[in-house]
């Protein structure tokens, strides 16, 4: 069982890491999901974490962009998504599960501005979109959106070229 726990804590930490970094590189690439952030406060801290002490993932507006900030704990956050469990956490990054019916579930906590948060969900959501196959994709999104083959495949090639390049950023 303990080898099991592991697994999913280090799927569910690389998991975190691709979304993070995704979400940085797509905000830089992507027109939809930069006219999303506009309306976010600037230099506003994005957590994503696991409780108790599981993984967690940290990001920062800046001028319409998402800095990846890495996985270390730095503290307060203006807006925290928190996994009450790494089984929550599993089911929402193996696609099993959506973020809205995690919420309805409430297996996701929010600490912030629902506002915000919307924002931001529409944003993962783009990336989702983006970067998964059509029949995944639509597991992980409520709705799945209309978008161009060639726009898909494009945005989703120079994303996953990206995010082994990605580096994290210092706050601001």
């Amino acid at each position: 069982m303990r080898i099991r726990s592991a697994l999913k804590r280090t799927y569910v930490a690389i998991m975190m890491r691709i979304v993070g970094r995704g979400l940085a590189i797509a905000s830089r690439i992507d027109g939809e999901m930069t006219r999303e952030l506009v309306h976010l406060p600037e230099a506003m801290t994005i957590s994503m974490r696991v409780y108790p002490n599981g993984p967690c993932c940290f990001l920062q507006e800046h001028h319409n962009r998402l800095n990846y900030l890495g996985v270390r704990d730095s503290g307060e956050a203006d807006m925290d998504i928190i996994f009450k469990h790494l089984q929550h956490a599993w089911l929402l990054y193996t696609f099993q599960e959506n973020t809205p019916t995690a919420f309805a579930r409430n297996r996701i906590v929010l600490d912030g501005e629902i506002a915000h948060a919307v924002i931001f969900n529409r944003c993962l959501n783009r990336l989702m979109t983006l970067i998964l196959p059509r029949l995944i994709a639509e597991r992980a999104v409520k709705r799945y959106p209309a978008i161009a083959l060639w726009d898909k495949l494009r945005l989703a090639v120079s994303i996953y070229l990206r995010i082994p390049l990605e580096r994290t950023r210092a706050a601001i």
